[in-house]
């Protein structure tokens, strides 16, 4: 995962999901793992998503793209500086390739070093089965499984496993 991430000890995280959901306890003991101080945020506001990070200062922050859309819309952001902020990263809800390149420009507007990392997955997986990272990062692409996770695509009509590129059922 720190190679995925390029997390490294004493950097930090913003962690505003709620820690009795799988993926708010993913995302501290990811963090506390590798060294990396959590700024825990125990009852978020996402209309202050802005002020979080021009406060915090994250090298790290795990989110849905709804945050994401309401930091581009912020005065607030106006003239600020991301370039701390080495892993954008959102999963839990869709986002169209629409909205990923905006978020790109909004990134790469404020020096941000890094695109917006996608990932998927779920509650009952404890968190994401597949992440992007350098180099495995296309619009739309969540990536590739994560380590001990095998992923596959079926024909919903006669549970065929499909070839790559395909749409159909999704199992891990």
């Amino acid at each position: 995962i720190s190679k995925i991430y390029h997390i490294e000890r004493n950097q930090t995280m913003l962690n505003v999901m709620p820690i009795f959901l799988a993926y708010g306890i993913n995302m501290l003991n990811m963090s506390l793992s590798q060294g990396v101080t959590n700024i825990i945020i125990p009852k978020f506001d996402p209309n202050k998503f802005d002020e979080y990070l021009i406060k915090y200062h994250p090298n790290h922050f795990f989110g849905v793209p709804s945050f994401y859309e309401s930091l581009m819309e912020s005065k607030k952001m106006d003239g600020i500086s991301l370039e701390w902020l080495y892993t954008p990263a959102c999963g839990g809800d869709s986002a169209n390739t629409q909205l990923e390149a905006r978020i790109n420009r909004f990134l790469k507007e404020h020096k941000c070093p890094a695109n917006l990392t996608k990932g998927y997955g779920m509650t009952e997986l404890s968190s994401s089965a597949a992440s992007c990272a350098d180099g495995i990062n296309d619009l739309g692409s969540v990536g590739i499984p994560l380590i001990k996770n095998t992923i596959s695509v079926f024909n919903e009509e006669d549970g065929k496993e499909l070839p790559y590129s395909e749409i159909g059922e999704i199992a891990v």
